[in-house]
C-alpha cells in the first residue's frame, strides 16, 4: 500500500479563504520575543533556586512549574521555526541564534534540532501513514525516545510484506500492559538523550566524513549539544552543585508526560481517526478550560495546521471567525474526554487506524 499525501488541512484552508473570504490575522507577534526571554530567563532562575532546595522540593517545583516552562519553551521554538516572532528574526542567522537561545536550558537539546530540521517536514507530510518514518531521516531515532511517538510506532511504523502491513513493535502493540509501560516509562529514558546522543553523533560524524556524505545537520546538532553542555558547566561553576540538573531532568520528565497532565496534551493534538469530505483528519484541538494557557497556545492545533502562518495567540480568533470549519471536527472539549481517549490509546491498538485497516486488525 503506497502512502499518499493527506491534503486535509490544505483543502480546509483553501475553502475558508475562498468561500468565507476571511481576513487572516497579522503574521508576527512581537510579544513572543518578550515571552522567549522571560520563559528562558525564568527557567535559569529556577535552576539557581534549586541549588538551595531539598530533593523533594526540587521535584515539586519541577512538577508544578518546570514542566509548564518546558512546554512554553517548546512553544516558543515552534513560533521561531514558523517565522512568527518578528520580521527581524526572519533573517536566517538571527533566527538561528534566537532558536539556540530559546532552546536553553534544554536537558536534551532536542527542541533546537527538531525545529531546525524536522518540524517543517512534519507539516508537509502530516497525514501520511509514514510521517514518522519521513521525519526519522531528519533526526535521531530510536534515541529520540518521545513516548507518544513510540506508542504510535506500534501501529504507524510498518513495512510492507506481500501487501500486508508488518508492524515493528507487534509484541508491544498486542500487549496492553507493555503498551502502558512504554507510554509512561519512555520519558525516563528520554531525559538521558543528551549523554546518549553526543557519543553517537560524534561516531556518526566520523563515518559520514569518511563516506563523503553531507555532515551539515550532524555538525549543527553537535554544536547545540556542546552549547548545552557548556551552559551546564558554567552553571555548575556559578551554583556550586548539580541540583539544577536534577531540576531540569525532573522538569523534562514531567513535560514529556510521566505521571503529569501534560501527557494528555501530547496524546491529544495529533490524534487521528476521523474521515470526512476532505479526507483523513490527522490532528485535533483541545478546547478544555485553561488548555491554551497551559500549552502556550498549541492546543488550537487543527487551526495551526490549517493556517501555519498565524501566531499562536491569534489562533483562537481564527476559530471564532469560521466556527463552521471547526465545529464538525473531532476535538477535545474537556479533560475527561482526553482521559477516556488516553485509556483507549493504551488498550486499543486499532484506535488510530483508517477504517479499512481497523476491519483487518479486528
Amino acid at each position: 500500500m503506497s502512502t499518499t499525501k493527506n491534503r486535509w488541512h490544505q483543502l480546509r484552508a483553501q475553502r475558508a479563504l475562498r468561500e468565507w473570504k476571511i481576513e487572516l490575522p497579522k503574521r508576527h507577534s512581537k510579544r513572543t520575543v518578550c515571552a522567549i526571554f522571560f520563559t528562558t530567563g525564568l527557567q535559569f532562575l529556577l535552576c539557581y533556586l534549586s541549588t538551595h532546595m531539598s530533593l523533594l522540593n526540587i521535584i515539586i517545583m519541577a512538577y508544578i512549574v518546570g514542566a509548564f516552562l518546558c512546554v512554553y519553551i517548546f512553544s516558543n521554538c515552534h513560533e521561531i521555526c514558523h517565522n512568527l516572532v518578528h520580521p527581524f528574526f526572519s533573517n536566517k542567522t538571527a533566527k538561528n541564534i534566537l532558536l539556540r537561545f530559546a532552546s536553553l536550558p534544554d536537558i536534551s537539546s532536542g527542541n533546537y534540532f527538531y525545529y531546525k530540521w524536522g518540524h517543517i517536514s512534519h507539516h508537509r507530510f502530516l497525514g501520511e501513514h509514514s510521517i514518522d518514518e519521513i521525519i526519522e531521516g531528519a533526526y535521531e531515532r530510536p534515541l529520540d525516545l518521545d513516548p507518544i511517538t513510540h506508542l504510535r510506532n506500534m501501529y504507524l511504523f510498518r513495512n510492507e510484506k506481500d501487501g500486508t502491513p508488518v508492524y515493528r513493535f507487534e509484541k508491544i502493540r498486542d500487549n496492553k500492559w507493555l503498551r502502558a509501560i512504554v507510554l509512561f516509562g519512555m520519558p525516563v529514558i528520554d531525559t538521558l538523550k543528551l549523554p546518549m546522543l553526543v557519543p553517537s553523533r560524534i561516531k556518526l560524524l566520523i563515518q559520514m566524513e569518511k563516506s563523503g556524505r553531507s555532515t551539515e545537520r550532524i555538525k549543527d546538532a553537535l554544536s547545540q549539544d556542546f552549547i548545552v553542555l557548556l551552559s551546564f558547566f558554567i552553571m555548575y561553576l556559578i551554583f556550586g552543585n548539580f541540583n539544577f540538573l536534577l531540576y531540569l531532568y525532573a522538569s523534562h520528565l514531567f513535560y514529556k508526560g510521566f505521571m503529569h497532565p501534560y501527557l494528555f496534551l501530547w496524546v491529544g493534538i495529533h490524534k487521528s481517526g476521523k474521515n470526512d469530505e476532505d479526507g483523513y483528519q490527522p490532528t485535533s484541538s483541545i478546547y478544555a478550560k485553561f488548555s491554551g494557557f497551559l500549552s502556550g497556545g498549541i492546543n488550537y492545533h487543527i487551526e495551526h495546521h490549517d493556517f501555519p502562518g498565524i501566531p499562536r495567540n491569534q489562533l483562537r480568533k481564527v476559530n471564532k471567525k469560521i466556527p463552521q470549519l471547526y465545529n464538525k471536527c473531532f476535538s477535545f472539549k474537556s479533560y475527561r474526554e482526553i482521559i477516556n481517549y488516553l485509556k483507549r490509546d493504551i488498550y486499543d491498538h486499532s484506535y488510530h487506524l483508517p477504517l479499512e485497516e481497523k476491519s483487518t486488525a479486528s
